[in-house]
């Protein structure tokens, strides 16, 4: 931005502006500190302007101490309870040796009990050897960096795919006699035909043909003994056909049990389970999908949590009341189901499995209020359904679909796909939305 520079310039400081095409700070600086004769560099984020000196000296001390260590940043123990949910609060776990080992806008560890813990705050200041940040800067993106950078920089919104089961309805599947999931086993080509179209149509995100995978499920159909063969089948065919050009979400719905008291143990387990294979398959994300239950998520949330590092998504069904708020369709409030999945140490939140029509942006409005600045996942349906001579009927108009892709600007969602009856053709349209939309609301 020339005018930041003008007004450095006006000051007596030095100035060296960067390429635009840079995502993060540190790529910015990488390129800044190309040819200047330096060991250690210093990041100081600009929204730090009243940063205490003192703190740049503590941050460096360690590395003129210790020619091995190749970075070093800051962290203080929190001291505002209010803080603790605050996105804009970066949290950051560390072992007994202070090395970080994760930085979270959640709050992390996730408090089990209730016996109290100390959290840290990250403060956003960072010294870097020369070399290690040149070397850093040059190696790609992981899946969880595209994610994270894309999520919280607000400069590009990801689109993921549409419906699986719908769409594999359309192509044979009878879901009165079999499951969409076996078909990972037994009609691999056709699975893997669909993911690629999604590809295709310009998804980023692609889920998995998991939902109804847990073993609570499969064995309705005598296929727990396969369980291992249909998750990982399911995230290879999508790895297959994304390339490095997708991340893989892989999608885990509820277990179907009615009273979740009275099966938590089952529930646990089962989740548990179908996250380690999912983990072993080759997923880059976890997606808790069309959940209905606040407490059957809680109890998700924390076993995926115990057994699995990565990141946990979690998505609600949610159906609108005679009041005028929404529910799960378990009768939950938005905010239990949105406080739930947060206290849990889920990453992003969300609705799926509603209709994309004028009443999801009252509900955007109540999510967005309950999500507190967290990032949002939506994934609405092709339009309300009807049956015609025993078959299920979505409407599809694309309109529908644009007032998602139309309202993205006034609420934080991050992912934007499509769920049941929404095809191939559905997300290309969204995705010439989001196109227009980057075209006319260009980022600084």
């Amino acid at each position: 931005d020339k005018r930041i520079a003008d007004t450095v310039h006006e000051f007596g400081g030095n100035v060296i502006m960067t390429a635009s095409r840079h995502a993060s700070s540190t790529d910015r600086l990488a390129e800044a500190i190309d040819g200047l004769d330096a060991d250690i560099v210093m990041n100081i984020q600009g929204d730090y302007p009243f940063l205490d000196p003192v703190m740049i000296r503590e941050c460096v001390a360690p590395m003129l101490e210790d020619s091995d260590l190749l970075m070093a940043t800051l962290m203080r123990a929190l001291s505002n309870p209010t803080d603790l949910h605050n996105p804009d609060v970066v949290k950051v776990v560390a072992n007994l040796q202070s090395d970080a080992l994760y930085f979270s806008r959640s709050l992390m560890p996730f408090p089990r009990g209730y016996k109290a813990h100390v959290v840290y705050e990250h403060i956003g200041i960072f010294a870097m050897r020369k070399s290690f940040l040149t070397h850093f800067a040059a190696l790609p993106p992981t899946p969880l960096e595209q994610v994270i950078t894309q999520a919280f920089s607000q400069k590009k919104i990801l689109l993921a795919d549409g419906a699986w089961g719908s769409n594999l309805i359309a192509a044979g599947l009878d879901p009165k006699r079999d499951m969409a999931e076996r078909w990972n086993l037994s009609a691999p080509d056709r699975v893997s035909a669909l993911a690629a179209s999604f590809v295709d149509a310009g998804a980023e995100i692609l889920t998995t043909n998991t939902f109804g995978a847990n073993q609570v499920r499969l064995e309705r159909f005598g296929l727990a003994a396969k369980r291992v063969a249909i998750n990982q089948a399911g995230v290879q065919i999508v790895r297959r056909a994304a390339g490095s050009t997708s991340i893989i979400a892989a999608s885990m719905g509820p277990t179907g049990h009615k009273h979740v008291a009275d099966n938590a143990t089952a529930i646990s387990n089962a989740y548990a389970d179908q996250a380690r294979i999912l983990e072993d398959g080759g997923a880059d994300f976890l997606l808790l999908e069309t959940m209905t239950s606040p407490e059957e998520a809680r109890l998700a949330l924390s076993s995926l949590k115990s057994v699995s590092a990565l990141p946990v998504i979690c998505s609600f069904a949610f159906t609108p009341e005679v009041r005028g708020t929404f529910s799960t369709w378990s009768g939950a409030s938005v905010q239990n189901a949105i406080r739930t999945a947060l206290d849990g140490g889920a990453c992003m939140v969300g609705a799926n499995c509603i209709p994309a029509d004028e009443q999801l942006i009252p509900l955007l409005d109540e999510l967005s209020n309950h999500a507190s600045g967290h990032p949002l996942w939506l994934k609405p349906n092709a339009g309300v359904p009807t049956h015609h001579e025993g078959s299920v009927i979505y409407p599809r108009p694309v309109s529908q679909l644009d007032i998602t892709a139309e309202n993205l600007g006034a609420y934080r969602i991050t992912v934007i796909g499509g769920c049941c009856g929404t095809t191939p053709d559905d997300i290309r349209q969204l995705a010439v939305h989001l196109k227009l939309r980057e075209t006319s609301h260009p980022q600084c």
